[in-house]
């Protein structure tokens, strides 16, 4: 009898094991398909030149304009590579744990049509899109509060 208990609880231990895998292996196509390394490279080509040009703004000389483009250069090259790990390894553990097989059966369908292709193929032009109107639009609003505010910290700590 303990034999075939135990056997039973290893064999289901296994199936437990196999299918869980198998759930791991759809998530990661999954995200294969969204093309999430893609669309990280992509909305970081579109995004660094905007990003490096605002903070070069500031530089009051070449001199400081070059060390603001190496520094950005730096900051955005190891945002892009924490990005690719958190897709690649992070997300894939959320997608497991909030996502049951059959829901990853249907982004995986979805993906694979003509309409989910069609979403990944437009996202980085959204997405770099979106950061053009939120540098021009709202990023100049938003600094001059947060100058504003340091000046007002700074006065206070005058008096």
């Amino acid at each position: 009898m303990k034999k075939l208990l135990l056997s039973i609880a290893i064999c289901s231990i296994a199936a437990l094991s196999t299918q869980a895998q198998t759930k791991h292996d759809r998530v990661v196509k999954l995200i294969h398909l969204m093309q999430a390394d893609e669309m990280i490279n992509k909305s970081f080509e579109g995004i660094s030149a905007t990003v490096i040009q605002q903070a070069q703004s500031e530089a009051k000389d070449s001199m400081a304009k070059e060390k603001v483009k190496v520094m950005m250069e730096t900051v955005m090259s190891a945002a892009k590579d924490m990005a690719k790990k958190l897709i690649n390894e992070d997300m894939v553990t959320l997608y497991e744990k909030y996502f049951n097989a059959a829901d990853i059966e249907s982004y995986i369908r979805f993906y694979e049509s003509p309409a989910g292709k069609k979403m990944v193929a437009v996202q980085p032009e959204m997405q770099k899109d979106l950061m053009n109107v939120m540098f021009s639009k709202y990023i100049p609003d938003f600094k001059a509060k947060i100058e504003a505010k340091a000046k007002e910290m700074k006065e206070g700590e005058k008096k």
